[in-house]
């Protein structure tokens, strides 16, 4: 139910946790949505707004990925890395 727009790697490797990074002020009713489907803890998300960016938010997938609640739905039905 959700657009991917793009996808590529992060700037670097060294992000322990995955992050969720907000853009857009109005996402507000889905972002709570967000972090429940990913179980990415809620103090990992932080607020970066620019109305400039095409982006509501930005997911960063941490070196946490396969503890995280969601890898064992999504390896289920695709092949892990």
């Amino acid at each position: 139910g959700y657009d991917v727009i793009s996808f590529k790697n992060a700037s670097h490797f060294n992000y322990n946790k995955t992050e969720l990074i907000i853009h857009k002020k109005d996402t507000s009713n889905f972002t709570s949505e967000i972090i429940d489907i990913l179980q990415i803890n809620p103090n990992l998300v932080s607020y970066n707004y620019n109305d400039n960016f095409i982006y509501e938010m930005t997911v960063i997938i941490g070196n946490d990925y396969n503890n995280l609640e969601s890898f064992d739905e999504v390896s289920m039905y695709y092949e892990p890395f």
